[in-house]
């Protein structure tokens, strides 16, 4: 369902909305709901994280990540041991 959303913005913005609106044949509110949709979908995409990556969360919590590969698989592997 569609419903109206009304928005201020700055006159340039605004000025550049027409002008690409001309230009893509797409109207102000289509580009507008495009772009949204996509940043919603990044988003979401974002907090999707591997059951791989979870494991590992909070395994250097309250230490300085270590810098050397080396580092941290020593780290990793005495952690992962316990």
């Amino acid at each position: 369902m569609k419903d109206k959303l009304t928005l201020s913005i700055e006159e340039d913005v605004i000025e550049f909305a027409h002008k690409l609106s001309e230009k893509t044949g797409q109207s102000i509110s289509s580009i507008v709901e495009n772009h949204l949709m996509d940043l919603k979908e990044t988003r979401e995409k974002d907090y999707q994280v591997s059951s791989k990556v979870k494991n590992l969360t909070g395994f250097f919590a309250g230490e300085d990540f270590p810098e050397d590969k080396q580092e941290m698989r020593k780290i990793f592997h005495e952690k992962s041991s316990d």
